[in-house]
């Protein structure tokens, strides 16, 4: 195996992380995010899909996250909130703005996606009883 073969094994384990800083999106609009889009598309292709999502809401505006466009994925971020949800699979998301008079400000609201491995346990190994206790 090759070095950089070796280091993309590596890589692969750890996982991957996209960071988006969300443009403006209008007064009651809503921004998509497919699995074909330029930053998540590469992940989705190694992993298949992510499973951590973490919204950092910075504006005055409350905004609703679909992942997969689901009913069932779909929670509120309110104005100046974080949400993270961790062990979640999906591959794209809407991200929503619930305000009917003011838009989002470019750059107010940031999303990190991400794809961690899972942990790998050891076994617990029984205690042994010390004199018969």
């Amino acid at each position: 195996m090759s070095q950089i073969s070796l280091i993309r094994e590596e890589s692969r384990k750890r996982g991957a992380k996209r960071t988006i800083k969300v443009p403006a999106i209008v007064a009651s609009g809503m921004l998509q995010y497919t699995k074909d889009h330029d930053k998540l598309k590469g992940v989705i292709k190694t992993y298949g899909a992510f499973n951590s999502f973490v919204c950092i809401n910075n504006d005055v505006v409350d905004v609703e996250v679909a992942l997969d466009f689901a009913e069932g994925k779909t929670y509120p971020i309110p104005k100046t909130s974080s949400l993270s949800i961790d062990e979640i699979m999906y591959q794209e998301f809407n991200l929503r703005n619930l305000d009917a008079g003011a838009a989002v400000t470019a750059n107010k609201i940031t999303i990190i996606a991400s794809y961690e491995a899972p942990l790998i346990r050891e076994k617990i190994q029984p205690k042994k009883l010390l004199g018969g206790y």
